[in-house]
């Protein structure tokens, strides 16, 4: 399922836009240059892309996080960016499988100002469990 998804998210991925598996089933990709629609409409198309995968006993879905980052943004580092989409994510499961949660930069300065992000983070995943 991993190489069907990764070779499909390979098709997707132009001059606008970087993919990289993380780890495990978590994939990370960076727009540059895009618009807030032009990059909805390409997390769309990703979802539309993995929910087509079709295995004999698999169905695949996604939850999808979306932090904005702008070059120059003296709050959080780019690292930390990847840290908040990993916080949408996690958001984005707890909805309910399949959403997408968009955090933009207020918001983002918000979560940073709140505390540790890897706290806020270790909170979302492990809460339930």
């Amino acid at each position: 399922m991993l190489a069907k998804i990764g070779k499909k998210l390979i098709e997707i991925a132009d001059k606008n836009v970087i993919m990289y598996r993380k780890s495990g089933d978590e994939f990370i990709f960076m727009t540059i240059n895009l618009s807030y629609d032009e990059t909805m409409a390409l997390v769309k198309k990703i979802q539309n892309v993995i929910r087509s995968i079709k295995l004999p006993v698999l169905k695949s879905n996604c939850s999808i996080g979306v932090v904005e980052y702008k070059d120059g943004n003296s709050t959080y580092s780019v690292f930390d960016a990847i840290t908040l989409a990993d916080i949408a994510m996690y958001m984005s499961k707890k909805a309910g499988r399949g959403n997408i949660t968009y955090i933009d930069e207020n918001e983002a300065k918000n979560i940073v100002a709140f505390g540790p992000l890897e706290e806020t983070l270790n909170s979302l995943k492990f809460k339930g469990r």
